[in-house]
C-alpha cells in the first residue's frame, strides 16, 4: 500500500493483533487496517512478525510521527501478566525503529484519547470496543469492523486534534455562565 510520506502513524498494540491508522495531519481521516500477528511459533514469532512489520511499515510509509495508547500499568486487576510483558516488549519495539527511523514517538493514556475524541472513557464491562467501533463508523463515517483498528483511528485523532489545536469532545463538567 503506497502512503504520503510525513503522516502520523498511530498504532493498537496487543499481543497478537496490532491496530493502526495512518494519514498526514491534514487529512480528515487516516486510512486504517489491522495486522495479526502469527500464532505458530510462540511469543518469538510473534515478536519476529512485528519487528518485520513496524520497520517495514517505517521504510515504505516514512511517517513523522508515531503515536499510541500508553500501556496499562501491570497492576491492573484483571491483567494476564504474560499478555503485558509481551506488550511492554511491543512498546520496545516500537520505540526503538523510531529511533532508527528518527521519528517522534508520543504516547497517551487511552482514557485521555477517548475522552478527548469521543467525549467519554468509560462504558459498561464488555461494551468499550463495540462503542468504539461504533463511533468510528457513525461519528466518523469510516467503516471500521475491527476494534483493534478503531482504537488506533481513535488514538491518531486525538494527537490531530492536539497538535492542530481542534477542541476535543470533552464536556466541562461545571458551566459558570449560567445566570
Amino acid at each position: 500500500m503506497t502512503m504520503p510520506d510525513g503522516g502520523v502513524l498511530a498504532l493498537d498494540l496487543s499481543a497478537t493483533v496490532i491496530g493502526w491508522a495512518y494519514a498526514p495531519l491534514r487529512r480528515k481521516q487516516p486510512e486504517f487496517g489491522h495486522w495479526t500477528l502469527p500464532k505458530i511459533g510462540g511469543v518469538g514469532a510473534r515478536y519476529a512478525a512485528f519487528v518485520d512489520k513496524v520497520n517495514d511499515t517505517m521504510d515504505a510509509w516514512n511517517p513523522a510521527d508515531v503515536v499510541i495508547e500508553n500501556p496499562l500499568p501491570p497492576n491492573v486487576p484483571n491483567t494476564n501478566v504474560d499478555t503485558m510483558m509481551q506488550i511492554y516488549a511491543i512498546v520496545g519495539f516500537v520505540r526503538e525503529a523510531c529511533f532508527r527511523h528518527d521519528v517522534a514517538f508520543h504516547g497517551a493514556h487511552v482514557d485521555t484519547i477517548r475522552t478527548n475524541v469521543m467525549g467519554r472513557c468509560r462504558w459498561v464491562k464488555g461494551e468499550t470496543k463495540t462503542a468504539v467501533v461504533q463511533f468510528c463508523r457513525q461519528e466518523l463515517k469510516l467503516d471500521v469492523t475491527d476494534h483493534n483498528a478503531a482504537d488506533a483511528i481513535i488514538c491518531w485523532h486525538d494527537y490531530r486534534q492536539k497538535i492542530l489545536g481542534i477542541p476535543s469532545a470533552k464536556q466541562p463538567l461545571f458551566r459558570w455562565d449560567l445566570a
